[in-house]
């Protein structure tokens, strides 16, 4: 292997480690705000906000046309 396809293999290892450490943040972020709204917060701030969650999480997941929502 040479210098170059090992910096490749690095680089693209490196970028899946970011993705999935960005999905689970985004993961514990709506558990986070799911649990709001079962503990009982029920206002119009906590539902946008989950939407959008929903919506970024579920681009990141291959679905992109759910940002333009």
């Amino acid at each position: 292997m040479t210098r170059e396809q090992r910096l490749n293999q690095w680089e693209a290892d490196e970028a899946a480690w970011v993705r999935e450490v960005e999905y689970l943040t985004i993961s514990r972020r709506l558990d986070g705000l799911y649990a709001a709204r079962s503990a009982g917060d029920r206002s119009v701030y906590l539902a946008q906000r989950i939407d959008r969650t929903e919506r970024l999480l579920q681009a990141m997941l291959g679905f992109p046309e759910q940002l333009a929502a």
